[in-house]
Formats: C-alpha cells, sequence, structure tokens
C-alpha cells in the first residue's frame, strides 16, 4: 500500500514506492530507495511537489486525508475548472490540486 504526500511532508528514512521520473520520463529516483536527507534537497531542486512511499498503515491509523475530504476536493475543483486531464501528465496535475485542497481543508478544520 502506498501514501501520496507532499513533499513538505517528506522524512528521512521514508521509502519511494514509485520511481520518481523527470518531464522525458527518465527515472531520477527508483522505486524502494530509502530517503536520506540529500534525496530531500534533490527532489526540491527538481520542483518535485508529491511523491509516493511505502504506507504499511491504514487511512483511520494514520490521520491521513479522509476519504470524503478528497471527494468534496474533487466536486469543488471540477466545479471551478471546466477541464478534463488528457494525458496522464495532466491526471497527477488534477490530483496534486485535489490533495492540496483536501490537505488545506483537512488543515483549517483541525
Amino acid at each position: 500500500m502506498f501514501k501520496t504526500i507532499a513533499l513538505e511532508s517528506v522524512e528521512k528514512d521514508m521509502i519511494l514506492d514509485k520511481p520518481i521520473l523527470n518531464n522525458f520520463g527518465q527515472v531520477l529516483l527508483g522505486a524502494g530507495v530509502t530517503l536520506e536527507e540529500k534525496h530531500i534537497r534533490l527532489l526540491k531542486t527538481w520542483n518535485i511537489a508529491f511523491i509516493d512511499i511505502e504506507d504499511a498503515t491504514t487511512p483511520d491509523e494514520d490521520g491521513g486525508i479522509s476519504d470524503e475530504l478528497i471527494v468534496a476536493a474533487m466536486q469543488e475543483i471540477k466545479l471551478r475548472m471546466d477541464w478534463q486531464p488528457r494525458h496522464p501528465l495532466e491526471e497527477n496535475l488534477f490530483q496534486m490540486g485535489v490533495l492540496t485542497l483536501a490537505e488545506s481543508k483537512m488543515k483549517s478544520n483541525a
């Protein structure tokens, strides 16, 4: 199981679930890499906003973003934009927007 997190939340010793690719599809860091401080600095240099890490916990255990907040954020973004992703990179951009909005709503409710 994996969890998508914002770069600001990345910590040393987290393990990548999926490889990180550049805009040309080249692998920057492979799946299974245990992140070190140097990797986190490089991710910032590469302007990587979100990564997928291995996560053995369930959403209820880790206090993550609830499914309800994700759905609400997705609906809000769809209301604001008359746009459908046509490419996997556009879909990733849409998902990043949803996660960012949901996380912001979660923090404002706390």
